[in-house]
């Protein structure tokens, strides 16, 4: 039991350290990650991005996400994914990249091929535009 607690430990302080991408890539290599400057220029340049937040409601209230965000959280996004158009690129963003990660690889696995993963914890750090709609949960 000792053994088991050590190890989980281990990797929770270990992975606090990662980028986004490195997490992402950790849970589904198959999925492109985003970092903020690249996410900032499709935000500005892609008039057919859509950007999915998977965090939970408190989550987004407390950090912030982009204008025009759609929310399924990632608990039910296996059930809601169909609402997101199929023809536009998709951004699928979380606070560090591993919750996108998952909603990315789904996506891919129902045939959506413009996917990308993105933790936005580097992007707020970085000062870049971010709004604070109330949700409920």
């Amino acid at each position: 039991m000792r053994v088991l607690a050590s190890t989980l430990c281990f990797l929770v302080v270990s992975l606090a350290g990662c980028s986004s991408q490195t997490i992402t890539h950790v849970v589904a290599p198959s999925v492109e990650t985003l970092n903020a400057d690249q996410l900032r220029e499709m935000l500005e340049n892609d008039p057919d991005v859509v950007f999915v937040d998977v965090r939970s409601a408190l989550e987004i209230q407390y950090d912030g996400t982009v204008e025009g965000f759609v929310h399924i959280p990632i608990e039910e996004f296996e059930q809601r994914y169909s609402e997101i158009p199929k023809d536009k690129t998709i951004i699928v963003a979380c606070s560090m990249g591993a919750r996108a990660g998952r909603g990315a690889r789904i996506l891919k696995e129902h045939g959506y091929e413009r996917v990308y993963a993105v933790g936005m914890r580097e992007y707020k750090a970085k000062g870049y535009p971010l709004i604070y709609p109330k949700l409920a949960d």
